[in-house]
């Protein structure tokens, strides 16, 4: 059977979702349980993912220029370090993308630029975890929609 791609093209879909249980932050859920709600993100967002990874790298990059073009030689190592990225004030390139996905891809609670820094200082395993847990399921792409059980349309017959 050949692909049917207006059928595809048609079909609903939706993004994969996931609960990441988080006990150690048990304290600051409430009553509620320690749950992070991820979900799948779209081509377009990882796009955006990647581009804040670049756009980090392209500053790296540009700093080196920079020092290189008239910094002294303590500006010229720190900005070789920032490049390697063993810099001691910028963010690595890798937490970046750690940080776009978690922010993109967490559904309950919505996490921002903050909440995923202070997660990758005290929960670094756990931050990266959630980080390749929502790039996996991105990864397995997006689930055709089902429809509701007790939604099967009976045709009408035809009285003779």
């Amino acid at each position: 059977m050949a692909f049917d791609a207006r059928k595809f093209v048609a079909a609903p879909f939706e993004p994969r979702t996931e609960r990441v249980e988080f006990p150690e932050l048990a304290e600051w859920f409430g009553d509620d349980d320690p749950v992070i709600v991820i979900r799948s993100l779209t081509g377009d967002e990882l796009a955006t993912v990647e581009g804040q990874c670049d756009d980090r790298a392209e500053e790296v990059r540009a700093g080196l220029t920079r020092a290189l073009e008239g910094g002294n030689k303590s500006e010229i190592a720190d900005a070789a370090l920032d490049v390697l990225g063993f810099g001691g004030g910028a963010t690595p390139k890798l937490m970046v993308r750690y940080h776009a996905l978690i922010m993109a891809g967490a559904v309950s609670p919505v996490i921002d630029r903050q909440t995923s820094v202070m997660l990758g200082q005290r929960f670094p395993i756990d931050h990266r975890n959630i980080a390749h847990k929502i790039a996996a399921l991105s990864g397995k792409g997006q689930e055709a929609k089902k429809k509701p059980i007790g939604s099967i349309v009976e045709q009408e017959s035809e009285t003779a």
